[in-house]
Parts: structure tokens; sequence; C-alpha cells
């Protein structure tokens, strides 16, 4: 029994490590890009580079792992996590950064299907529901803890700790391997690897992510995404014949026959999509357009993750009195509620951002905890390393789904909004009694504080500077000057005249900085609501889909017909 719970709880911190590193860079990202200097869109392969590889390896490596041990693989899958970590953190510039979370991500595309399937194969199948509601919070639970865990460990030390907190539970977990796994008598499969089906699944899941990480990039019907969600159709379709005359597929085919595991696998793709919408969006929200830390942000998002820790155990707990249906229904309609409140966001007051926060968090907890239980339905062998890696490679199709289509729109909103705000500011400037150098000037620094969403940005009290304002006033003594004789003592009148000059000038000056101090308080509050409703519609837009994602319970059988899940 000792021997049963250190294997499960090796395989929970593989998992928690695989879907924490998911998100855990999200809110780190600005701080990053600071710290390597680089921009922003360059630093977001870091975060690219380690969904792309995960979704593609997760099925080839996970039967890899049956062929080869599961044990010896599972270890060289932490080993690659933690160089991995070690490289991403000591990274002295972006590409070493990128090679290090390569290296972690096919660290994780291991650990996470053969953590899934060593942990519930460890007990019976009718005992193993408890194991696998405790895999599922751990899942969920990373997955919203990783803006969280980012957000603190950012500001309290540096980014670079985003990596290197992975260090001592890896090297936990090497240990735990070392005593509790049995790595010579272990049962392997004597097969050979269908190595066309492998390329050609590899290619359709490459080419699916790639397009959707760069759809805000390239846009919707952009030549590069069309062509790539072409060839992820046609790699797709060969893929299927493949499979179906392969001795030994890659993936077994009659997975998909049971309707369990084909409601739990739609619901799967819903649910991330939907709480990634959220996990991803709302640390920018706070921290670039409400101008909150990033441990404000961190706090604020606590409460979702602290709802999926209470709810995916107690919904796994009562899915057999319950039944799936009633679950997964209220589970969306929790879910729904939350983003009706975000279209109707109001940042400044906390009880609403928690209300929010609770309801999201607590829909997606009562959903994941059954949807882990349901997706293993009653399958062994094979046929469960296969749900668990088709689980795993869904879970991140709908992260990075949710990642394309939220980025895009929100991308398209705040362009949207910032053209309206600039129109806005650029009649006011022209109406002010600034000086048309002045205009130019005031237009060129305010636009581009709307562009860089610099909302939160203190107001600076002067903007004519003092070699200016000493021009202005060397200029204007030289012209009142010039309507006096020449002959007359004018070292006395220069000196009266240069005070007098010097008043109106400082007037004229304090004039100027009030004005442009008003113009960019204006631009400021239209940009913090320009941006705050960019933001919101696009929960209004998602939440229609939300409800109709709902109707995905009718997928389940009824509770007279799901006790025996698997069935």
């Amino acid at each position: 029994m000792q021997h049963t719970k250190l294997v499960q709880l090796t395989m929970c911190m593989g998992i928690f490590l695989c879907m924490l590193d998911t998100t855990i860079m999200n809110i780190a990202l600005p701080a990053i890009q600071t710290g390597l200097g680089v921009p922003l869109n360059q630093v977001s392969w870091a975060l690219n580079i380690y969904t792309i590889l995960f979704a593609v390896f997760t099925i080839p490596l996970s039967r890899l792992a049956e062929i080869k041990g599961k044990h010896k693989v599972y270890l060289l899958g932490l080993l690659a996590f933690l160089i991995g970590s070690i490289l991403s953190g000591l990274a002295p510039n972006l590409p070493i950064l990128i090679a290090g979370r390569a290296v972690q991500s096919i660290g994780a595309a291991i650990l996470f299907p053969v953590s899934m399937t060593t942990g519930i194969a460890s007990t019976a199948i009718d005992k193993r529901k408890h194991i696998i509601a405790a895999l599922g919070i751990t899942q969920g639970l990373a997955a919203a803890l990783g803006p969280v865990i980012g957000g603190l460990i950012t500001q309290l030390l540096n980014w670079r700790w985003v990596f290197f907190i992975n260090i001592p539970i890896l090297l936990l977990a090497c240990i735990f391997c070392l005593t509790s796994f049995n790595f010579k008598n272990e049962t392997v499969l004597s097969v050979k690897i269908d190595w066309s089906g492998t390329a050609c699944l590899m290619l359709a899941l490459f080419s699916l992510v790639l397009a959707l990480l760069n759809l805000s990039t390239w846009g919707i019907y952009s030549p590069k995404v069309i062509g790539l969600l072409l060839v992820f159709i046609s790699a797709t379709s060969l893929f299927l014949w493949i499979e179906s005359k392969a001795a030994s597929p890659i993936i077994h085919l009659d997975l998909f026959k049971n309707r369990t595991f084909n409601g739990a696998a739609i619901t799967t793709i819903l649910s991330n999509f939907f709480m990634t919408g959220v996990s991803v969006l709302l640390p920018t929200f706070f921290t670039r357009i409400q101008g909150m830390t990033e441990l404000t942000a961190a706090l604020l998002l606590t409460p979702l993750a602290m709802m999926i820790f209470i709810f995916s155990p107690l919904s796994a707990i009562i899915l057999d009195k319950v039944g799936p249906r009633w679950l997964i229904l209220v589970g969306f309609t929790l879910m729904s509620a939350g983003y009706f409140s975000l279209f109707h966001f109001n940042a400044s007051d906390l009880s609403q951002v928690v209300i929010t926060c609770l309801l999201i968090g607590s829909g997606y907890g009562i959903i994941v905890g059954p949807i882990v239980v349901l997706s293993a339905a009653d399958f062994t062998g094979e046929l469960l390393t296969a749900s668990q890696s088709v689980s795993g490679v869904l879970r991140q199709i709908g992260i990075t789904l949710a990642i394309a289509l939220f980025v895009t729109g929100l991308t398209a909103n705040l362009t949207h909004e910032s053209n309206l705000i600039k129109r806005d500011i650029k009649q006011a400037i022209s109406s002010s009694n600034l000086s048309a150098d002045k205009q130019k000037q005031t237009l060129i620094n305010i636009t581009n504080g709307i562009s860089t969403q610099q909302t939160n940005k203190q107001i600076p009290r002067q903007h004519v500077s003092a070699q200016e304002r000493q021009a202005l006033i060397t200029q204007q003594t030289a012209l009142a000057l010039k309507s006096f004789p020449l002959s007359e003592d004018n070292a006395q009148l220069n000196t009266q005249i240069k005070a007098t000059v010097t008043e109106k000038v400082d007037k004229a000056i304090k004039e100027t900085n009030q004005t442009i101090n008003v113009l960019i308080t204006k631009s400021k509050g239209l940009a913090k609501n320009g941006f705050s409703k960019a933001f919101s519609d696009i929960y209004s837009a998602a939440f229609p889909i939300l409800i109709l994602s709902s109707f995905s319970f009718l997928l389940f059988k009824k509770k007279d017909k799901a006790n025996k899940i698997g069935k």
C-alpha cells in the first residue's frame, strides 16, 4: 500500500509540473522581455515551442514508453524536464531560453501520459476512481495556479525562478522513481512502432497548433494559416487510413467507439478552451490595463484555483450518484455565469472580481473532476494509454485554440479602440491653444502611450524642457529689444525686458503644461475605458458559444445507464 501511494504521489508530481509550465510563464513574459531585451512577440515563442512540441510528441512518446518500458522512459522524461528547466532559468539570451523550453516540452510529452496511465493502473478498475480524481485535480489546479505562482515569483524574486522552482520537485520525483519503480522486470509491448502513422500524426498536430498559435499574427484568412489547415486535414485523413490498416497502430481507433470517451474528449477541449480564455487574459488585463502589480494580479486569481481544488474531488466523488450529465451541465452553467459577469466587468469592484473567479473556478472544477474519470472509462492496457495520450493532446488543443482565438479577438478589439481613442484625442489636441509644434509632439507622445497600453503610467508635470524655456526667453527678449533705439543704454533695459519676458514665458509654459496634462488625463481615461471594453467584448462574444457548449452534457448517457461508466 505504501509503495502504491509513493508511485501515485510521484505521478501527481509529474503531471503538476507538466501542466504548471503551460501557464506559469504567461504573467512573467513582460519581465522576461525586459530581462533579455527582446520584443514581446519574439519572447512568446518560449511559450509556443512548449505548446507545439508537447502536443506533437505526447502520443508518439507514450507509445515508445509502452515498447521500451514506462519506468525507464519516465525517468528519462524527468531528466529532460530537469535539464530544460535549468537551461531556461540560466538562459542568457532568447535562443537558449527557447531551446530550454523545447527540452522541457519533450520531457512533459513523456511525463504527462505515462503519469496518467501509471497512476491509474496502480489500482484495480473498481477502486481507481479516487486516484483518477487526484490526477484530475492536479491537472486543473496546476494549470490554474500557473499565473498565480508566476506572478508571485516574478514580483518577489525574478523571472528565472519561474523555471528554477521546478528543480527541487524534479529531484524529489527522481528519488521516488529510483526507490519505487521496477526497472528490470516491467512489462513491455513486443510491437514495432508505426512510423508512417506517427509521421502523419505529428505533421497533423504540428500544422494545426502552429496555425492556431499564429492566428493573431498572420490573420485567419492568410495563405499561411489556410495552407497549414489544409496540411492538417490531409495529414489527419491519411493518418486515419493508415491506422485502420496498421497491425500495431499508434492509436487504436477502437477508442472512439466508446461513447463516454468521445463525450469526455469533446468536453475536455471545450472546458479547457473557456478556462484558458480567462487564465490567459485576466493577468494581462490586471497588469497592463488596470496597472496592478504581478503580485496583486496573482492574488486576485487565487479564488479561481481554490475552487478547482475544492470542486474537482467533490464532483469526481459524486459522479456515480449524480451521473455525468448533471455535473457537466452545472459546470458549464457556472462558467457561463462567470463569463456573463466578465462582459459586465468592473475591475475596481473587488467583490465582483472575486465572485467572477469563484464562478469560473467552481464550474471548471465540477467539469474537470469527472472528465478525467470518464476519459479513462474502463480501459486497460494499450487503450488506457491511448485514452490518456489523446486526452492530453486534446487538452493542449483546447488551450492552444483559446490562446489563438481569444488573443486574436482581443488584438482586433484593442486596435479598434485605439483608433477611436486616437481620433478623439487628435480632435481635442487640435482644438487646444497649444502651438503647432507642441500639438504635434503631444499627439505623438499620447498615441505612443496608447499603442503601448500605458494607461497607468504616471502623468509628468513638465512638458517644456529647461533648454526650450531658455530658448524661448532668449528669442522673445531679442525681439522685444529690436523696438528700442540702438543708441540707448541697453544694459538695464535688457535686464528689465528679460525679466518681463521670463515672467510671460513661465506663465505660458505653465498653461501649456496644464493643457497637455489635461489632454493626457483625458487620453488615459479614454484608453482605460476603451481597453476595458475591448476586454469585456471578448467575453460578450464568447458567452453564447459557452451556452451552446453546455449542451455537451447530452453526449453522455443518463444516470441509470452511466453507473458502469465505460460501458
